[in-house]
This record gives structure tokens, C-alpha cells and sequence, in this order.
């Protein structure tokens, strides 16, 4: 290998390894799930949760400027065993929407 191959190379590591870290810092989200509380009766289980740190400040402005914001979230329950495979119990998906409404200055 020579000396202009190694150099490419190394830069081509090097370009890799930046986009690998930016796209990291993109896509990372600080949304927290907190407050969780777990009922059930003899039909139903249900899970009551806040969400904090979803919205983006690029989110919040176009919320703002009346954009509707879609959140999905797909929820899978898994029963876990100890010497076999999980077993999936139950999954839903469910979409909520988010849209501001300027003149009532409320979101709904």
C-alpha cells in the first residue's frame, strides 16, 4: 500500500467516523418517560405516563406556526422467561396528533 492509499484511507476513516457522530447527535432524543403508574382490572391493563423532552426546538416553531406534529408510538409487551425465549403477550400502535391553533391561542 502506498503512501497517497494510506492517506485516503485514513481519511476516509476519518469522514466515517464524523458522520457516524453527527448522526448520533441527530437522531439522539431526551425524551424521558416519568410518572409511570400500571393498573389493571380483569380485562384491561393500563399504563398511565408522561412524556418529557419530545419536542425539538425546530418541532416547537412549527407547532407554533399552526403544523400539525404526529407522534406514534408502538407498544409491545413481551412476557420474560428465563430459559426460553420471551414471549410476546400483546402490541399496539397508536398515533396521537398535536396541532396549535393561533387564534384560540390553545393546542388541540
Amino acid at each position: 500500500m502506498n503512501c497517497l492509499d494510506r492517506i485516503c484511507l485514513r481519511f476516509f476513516c476519518l469522514i466515517v467516523l464524523i458522520l457516524f457522530l453527527a448522526a448520533g447527535r441527530t437522531f439522539a432524543s431526551g425524551a424521558e418517560l416519568t410518572n409511570i403508574v400500571v393498573k389493571n382490572d380483569r380485562e384491561h391493563l393500563l399504563i398511565d405516563l408522561t412524556i418529557q423532552g419530545v419536542f425539538t426546538n425546530e418541532m416547537k416553531k412549527a407547532m407554533l406556526s399552526g403544523i400539525p406534529v404526529k407522534f406514534t408510538f408502538k407498544i409491545i409487551l413481551y412476557k420474560v422467561n428465563d430459559f426460553w425465549f420471551n414471549e410476546k403477550v400483546a402490541g399496539i400502535t397508536t398515533s396521537h396528533k398535536i396541532q396549535f391553533d393561533a387564534l384560540k391561542n390553545e393546542s388541540r
